[in-house]
């Protein structure tokens, strides 16, 4: 017990902490300023509630209150989905609070849960008898106001017998209404306001069936199986018993939706999802009722001056797209009845926008001679527009479209002699290797032909990934990477998987295979412009593109498909490990002062030249140290074990080559 009245203590807390989050601070109304709490039973988003707020604000709207500001402000109590008075009892302290910081002048309350809570707690709340307008109460007498002041409102009450009259008429064959709804209080009241209206067709023969407190499945089941002769009469329906609380439409849906006989309803929550129509009860109406009569006390009327409409505004509403399913004439409804889903004839269209029809004829026919006027102009700009576009395009064949974006400059001929900046990118080498020996057995044309087959092949590779090429140099290929290491690198083992598919070309055409080398570094680089006025290049200066270069030619040493400078495995982080490479060790190239650690790529391997590559990976990188060392001796015997396994391995060849010469030059 303690514990249960430990957790309320803690929900009143926690409601007072939001709503002192959520509420400004509001000091008592002037006399220009009105302020309207609605109060709601249910949700907000139940289709219900929404009509009655549109319905109220749609009345505030266009009322006029000279000088006056009204400020409407909202509550939902959500009492569809929780029913217990224990919740109820824990909405008094929030709303008790906000009361005390704004001075509500009118209260209108929406459906009986409501004007239930503000018969029990309007004084405790307001700390006075706050006028209260109630709407959508059901099941109204007088004896409900006895002995309590300040109440009034509208009543709201389905015409149970209006709309069964109707649908016999429109339906004479009928002899069976199945009325569906849930086992809630209200729709057990609504059941006994039908029945006392069932004596009245039993002589004619006319049954009736009720279905509630059962799962929502089985009332499908059962709907799907009635035949011509019966009228479904949808009431309200929230919770099965399996206590599965629904919306009003999707619980129409699941249990109507493939009915194969008319249903009619009293609610417009179910209007334009399968129902014909009837009496209808309007949640809008229902509003728009309750806020005039605000208006009224706002303005200054007594409230004995204002008594409770007892007249439910129904009106008769039906579905034109279920009319036509069923055949029913629209000369059969009651007069005045009100249509939705009604097609616009084009009369009734022409009537109701004529202004606007000619008003956009005479647009269209003075477009149409602007249009006429602009045509010729058009047509000769999109000729010189497109001469333009083929000029920049055969310009950025030359000049790469990047090298623009990275000088931020938007078009070729706002490039200037010396434009540069400083950039961090990642720069590949690539050549084909023994091209010399090749070109001397092919003609000129025969020359160029090759390697322009070649770099259409291998180029996309770049582009694909990020990159771009800076320039063609001969049979090599200089490109730059602006994003990360990852980019490179997969351009590379890209350009290593084309280079299969190149060679299988060649080889159709009974051409040797070739093979290219690759070398990869990252670090600091100035991309711009060199040369005069009448003569510009585009070009990259930075010693990382040297050494770039560089390890593009120690492939050749190493027999190596590709070969990467630490700074890129650096520049990998994380990943670093992901990828497979072998260490090469500490290299001395040309124009560098201290040995650079190199590694090759092993991802640019294919799956039969990789495995003994990876399964003597530790051994060769063990021998490697032993070298760096000077532990020869050492050294040898792990790679002649590696080469004995796999003779194709070119690092290793390199490596041993090195150890016999030095080998020579101690025996000499």
């Amino acid at each position: 017990m303690r514990t249960l009245l430990y957790t309320k203590r803690l929900l009143c807390l926690g409601l007072l902490l939001f709503v002192g989050q959520s509420l400004p601070l509001l000091s008592a109304p002037s006399g220009a300023e009105k302020n309207v709490l609605v109060l709601h039973s249910y949700h907000k988003g139940l289709s219900w509630t929404e009509r009655a707020v549109s319905g109220i604000e749609n009345t505030f709207n266009q009322s006029n209150f000279s000088g006056t500001k009204v400020r409407i402000f909202y509550e939902y109590m959500d009492t569809k989905r929780f029913e217990d008075p224990e919740y109820q009892e824990l909405l008094v302290p929030a709303l008790k609070y906000k009361a005390q910081r704004v001075h509500y002048d009118v209260i209108i309350s929406v459906d009986d849960a409501a004007l239930q809570f503000l018969f029990k707690h309007r004084e405790e709340i307001f700390g006075e008898p706050t006028p209260v307008v109630f709407c959508g109460v059901n099941f109204y007498s007088p004896e409900l106001l006895a002995g309590k002041k300040n109440y009034t409102g509208v009543v709201e009450a389905f015409a149970a017998k209006d709309t069964i009259d109707l649908a016999l008429r429109l339906h004479p064959q009928t002899k069976e209404f199945v009325i569906i709804g849930d086992d809630s209080v209200t729709s057990v009241a609504n059941n006994r306001a039908l029945q006392k209206v069932e004596p009245d067709y039993k002589e004619k023969g006319i049954k009736f069936r009720y279905m509630t407190g059962a799962r929502i499945e089985e009332f499908r089941r059962e709907i799907e199986k009635l035949e011509p002769g019966a009228i479904v009469l949808a009431m309200l329906f929230n919770r099965d018993s399996n206590n599965r609380f629904y919306t009003y439409e999707e619980a129409f849906e699941r249990y109507a939706g493939l009915a194969r006989v008319p249903v009619y309803t009293y609610w417009d929550f179910y209007l334009g999802n399968g129902a014909v129509g009837g009496k209808i009860i309007s949640g809008r109406a229902q509003g728009e009722a309750a806020a005039a009569i605000a208006i009224r006390l706002l303005d200054g009327v007594p409230m004995s001056e204002i008594p409770v409409v007892t007249e439910s505004p129904n009106e008769y509403i039906f579905d034109y797209k279920q009319l036509r399913r069923f055949s029913i004439s629209e000369g059969d409804l009651p007069y005045g009845s009100h249509l939705i889903n009604e097609p616009v004839t084009f009369r009734e269209f022409y009537e109701r926008y004529r202004s606007y029809i000619f008003g956009f004829l005479a647009l269209i026919t003075f477009l149409l001679v602007v249009i006429a006027v602009l045509a010729v102009n058009i047509r000769r700009r999109i000729r010189s527009e497109k001469k333009l576009i083929e000029t920049n395009s055969a310009y950025y064949r030359f000049v790469p479209r990047e090298f623009l974006d990275y000088l931020n400059k938007n078009d070729i001929l706002d490039v200037l002699p010396g434009d540069c900046v400083k950039r961090e990118m990642s720069i590949l080498f690539s050549d084909i290797r023994s091209f010399t020996t090749l070109s001397e057995n092919m003609t000129p044309e025969e020359n160029f032909r090759f390697i322009n087959s070649y770099l259409s092949y291998i180029s996309p590779a770049i582009r694909n990934n990020g990159g771009f090429i800076d320039k063609f140099i001969g049979d090599a290929i200089m490109a730059l990477f602006p994003g990360s290491a990852d980019d490179v690198l997969r351009a590379a083992q890209d350009m290593t998987y084309r280079l299969v598919d190149f060679n299988l070309m060649r080889a159709k055409e009974g051409l040797p295979p070739i093979s290219i080398g690759i070398g990869i570094h990252r670090g600091d680089l100035m991309l711009g412009t060199v040369g005069e006025a009448m003569r510009m290049d585009s070009t990259v200066i930075s010693d990382a593109v040297n050494l770039a270069s560089r390890l593009e030619s120690l492939t050749k040493t190493y027999g190596a498909h590709v070969i990467v400078s630490e700074q890129v495995i650096d520049s990998l982080d994380e990943k670093r490990d992901l990828f497979l490479k072998r260490y090469l060790g500490r290299v001395n190239v040309k124009g560098k002062h201290k040995p650079v650690v190199v590694y090759e790529w092993l991802e640019a391997y294919s799956a039969v030249e990789k495995e003994p590559l990876i399964r003597y990976r530790e051994r060769f990188e063990e021998a490697v140290r032993l070298i760096e060392k000077g532990h020869m001796t050492e050294a040898a015997p792990l790679l002649k074990e590696i080469l004995k396994e796999n003779p194709a391995d070119g690092a290793a060849k390199y490596l041993m080559t090195r150890l016999r010469a030095a080998h020579e030059e101690l025996e000499v």
